[in-house]
């Protein structure tokens, strides 16, 4: 159950949202839906690893002189995880959103390409 749960949230919204991208801005080729679907994840999980970076940078900035870091450098490492690890690892299934929504693309529009 969790995994099919899983296998929509990460497979096939990506391609309903490349699928809707290409449909609202006209897009006719299969090579710009693939990158669309592959590249969406990644850059969601980049841009938030980016803002919590923003965040904690800001944070231990606004700390008064003087104040023991404890914490800061492990956090600091997690977030640089966060930021580059896990995009890379949602390439994976980004290329798999990428191939089906250009499939799908290519399926239902068939004279369609460029």
């Amino acid at each position: 159950m969790k995994l099919g749960l899983w296998l929509i949230v990460i497979v096939l919204v990506p391609t309903a949202l490349a699928l809707g991208v290409a449909r609202l801005l006209g897009i006719r080729h299969s090579m710009w839906i693939f990158l669309i679907a592959a590249f969406s994840l990644p850059a969601i999980a980049f841009s938030g690893g980016s803002a919590l970076l923003i965040y904690f940078l800001a944070y231990v900035k606004s700390l008064p002189p003087g104040t023991q870091h404890s914490g800061e450098g492990p956090a600091f490492f997690g977030i640089l995880a966060i930021m580059f690890v896990l995009p890379v690892l949602l390439m994976a299934p980004g290329f798999l959103s990428g191939f089906l929504a250009s499939h799908l693309f290519h399926r239902a529009m068939p004279g369609e390409e460029d």
